[in-house]
């Protein structure tokens, strides 16, 4: 079986902290709607980019899973979790 290895950068993390801390009263809901928003479908786009295909083992007339939407998006507070379906 293919080792699979994910690694996440943030960029900025220390100036959304900051931004964060000034709107705290709104800051949970707009984070939320943010990752519900956009935030889920990049990241779903980008794994699903990174599933390896193998061409010559697919059969006739039988699709990929890359290629019929292979993860489920579980949302949570301040957050979302990925996995396969």
């Amino acid at each position: 079986m293919a080792k699979n290895s994910w690694e996440l950068k943030i960029n900025g993390h220390d100036e959304l902290l900051v931004r964060m801390e000034r709107y705290s009263s709104e800051s949970e809901r707009l984070i939320n709607e943010a990752l519900k928003s956009k935030g889920s479908a990049i990241a779903v786009d980008r794994i699903t980019e990174k599933i390896p295909v193998s061409e010559a083992d697919l059969r006739r007339g039988h699709q990929h899973a890359k290629n019929s939407r292979p993860l489920k998006t579980q949302y949570i507070n301040l957050g979302f979790i990925i996995r396969p379906t």
